[in-house]
């Protein structure tokens, strides 16, 4: 079989503590990891690369919360799924989501809705939007210990027969094992290392069928102990309230909004809560909405607000439950994993997928190109370039773009190309709500790129696209380059030679960091050494 384009594939690891994936074997995540980047509280990295800090769950820290702020990219302030369950002042009703659709309650705009071309969803509570669906329900209706499996089942599947272009599989056995089994528990390392054969087998099927693909791991919440449950209900009696838990967080909701002081004097007064939130409060945690109760509580560590008796649970801000892993095969999005949250998912999926319709675009400019500027010298730059956006610190995604599009209207003849290539990001860029900002930032590097005083320029992105396209100019590959564009044109080895010794003397001393200097004189020497041997 022809393997297809790209896909963007997301597995969520239903309440992962993180701490599982210290103590488990988990050969397959770790490759990923070695090749990509992923979160310090789990690995330790391999490369040199600065180590991300911190990466969290939303508040609460509960399944359709946690699910809907990956899959919108916003909190919950603003996609209106506030828990597990709320009550609708509105109509007077509790909306309990293991008994309504959680989809027909979001506010905003999902994944699904936002990728244009064919969508999955595998076990996943959100899919609104989603082509094809393979419900939570249908996954869960297998034993605990076979759910993952399934769902592993069910994505390579519709992989294999719709290629979709953005699927999400979600691992509900990982949550429903923590629960039941503890967060210390033998069962809990094993549901990961389970994990971690079936993300190997998805990953391999995506290198199979693919020519590229964006593979995210991440959890929506972690979990952590639990062992006593809290009768809220049986704690107010007297003040007529309604109470909507998602495990050990709880929107109360009060018959008179005069009686919010004393309840929370008397909640306060417990030293099994946490937290007592007021509207202030949730608006700093960008929890305020009109769903969000008059009160918001959270149980301390070992406490269940809700019914079910559970070993291990979630829906709390400790750092067992809030730290989560976020694990991607690429490293250009080192700079959404620096202390970030799972509302950034949403940025890392949207970028690839705007890059990857970048690329088809610039492509089909570039078909009639010379050799030595189409696509394959563009994926050289794009190499160089965001090791050293990663390297510096700086914007990938501006360095990115501005790679992409830099050569891209070679084909349509040298004259002019940088200010036809900048206009034709601009309008791209344009179309997918790119910031004005960003756009200005990425079409300066791009028509900077072929300045003829590299000296003058500032942006530190603009230097980098400068340096990574020269250094593709010099050396071995450099000579390369212009013996294919001599043969392009119908010149002879003696015209490539000349250019070359040409584009040498002009590119070798003008890049802007210590280790492009370093290869450009390096890279330099060895062509030039070849050159005169050449010649003799």
């Amino acid at each position: 079989m022809r393997p297809r384009s790209y896909i963007a594939a997301l597995v969520v690891l239903d309440g992962c503590n993180i701490e599982w994936l210290k103590k488990a074997n988990t050969t397959n995540i770790d490759k990923i990891i070695e090749t990509g980047v992923g979160t310090r509280h789990a690995y330790s990295w391999a490369t040199t690369r600065v180590a991300p800090t911190k990466f969290k769950s939303v508040c609460p820290s509960a399944t359709f919360t946690g699910h809907c702020s990956i899959l919108t990219g916003e909190y919950p302030c603003v996609h209106g799924i506030v828990g597990n369950s709320f009550y609708d002042r509105r109509s007077e009703n509790l909306i309990d989501f293991d008994s309504y659709d959680v989809n027909e309650f979001i506010e905003t705009e999902t994944l699904y809705e936002k990728v244009k071309g064919t969508t999955a969803a595998v076990g996943e509570p959100i899919t609104r939007g989603a082509d094809i669906v393979v419900k939570k329900t249908e996954v869960q209706h297998r034993p605990v210990w076979k759910q993952d499996e399934y769902a592993t089942k069910m994505a390579l599947k519709i992989i294999a027969e719709h290629s979709p272009v953005f699927i999400v599989v979600n691992f509900p056995g990982v949550d429903s094992i923590g629960e039941t089994y503890g967060i210390h528990s033998n069962e809990a390392i094993r549901v990961i290392e389970n994990s971690d054969v079936l993300l190997g087998k998805i990953e391999t099927f995506l290198n199979k069928n693919y020519n590229d693909h964006l593979f995210v791991i991440v959890a929506d919440h972690g979990m952590t102990y639990a062992g006593e449950n809290i009768n809220l209900a049986k704690m107010m009696k007297e003040l007529k309230t309604i109470i909507c838990p998602s495990h050990r967080f709880a929107h109360i909701y009060l018959e008179k909004v005069r009686n919010r002081h004393a309840c929370s004097l008397l909640l306060r007064s417990d030293n099994r809560i946490e937290k007592v939130l007021n509207p202030r409060e949730c608006k700093n945690m960008k929890l305020a909405h009109h769903r969000t109760g008059d009160i918001v509580v959270v149980a301390k560590e070992g406490y269940e607000l809700g019914s079910k008796i559970l070993k291990g649970s979630h829906g709390g801000v400790s750092p067992n439950e809030m730290d989560v892993p976020f694990i991607v095969n690429k490293p250009e999005y080192y700079d959404i994993t620096k202390d970030s949250n799972i509302t950034d998912v949403f940025k890392v999926v949207m970028r690839y997928i705007v890059e990857k319709e970048a690329e088809a675009l610039v492509k089909s400019r570039l078909k009639d190109a010379d050799p030595a500027h189409n696509y394959s010298h563009t994926e050289r730059v794009l190499r160089k370039a965001t090791k050293l956006a990663i390297s510096h610190n700086t914007d990938i995604e501006i360095v990115r773009l501005a790679c992409i599009f830099h050569d891209a209207e070679r084909g349509s003849g040298v004259k002019d190309h940088p200010e036809k290539g900048a206009k034709l990001a601009e309008d791209f860029l344009t179309s997918k709500g790119y910031y004005k900002d960003k756009v200005k930032k990425i079409k300066s590097a791009i028509l900077r790129h072929h300045t003829k005083n590299p000296d003058r320029i500032n942006a530190i992105e603009e230097k980098i696209l400068w340096d990574a396209d020269k250094l593709d100019a010099l050396g071995i590959i450099g000579f390369v380059r212009c013996v294919q564009e001599a043969g392009y044109n119908q010149d002879s080895i003696s015209s490539a030679v000349e250019h070359f010794k040409k584009d040498t003397e002009e590119f070798r001393d003008t890049m802007h960091f210590k280790e492009t200097r370093k290869l450009s004189q390096k890279m330099s020497r060895i062509a030039e050494q070849f050159i005169d041997e050449m010649e003799d």
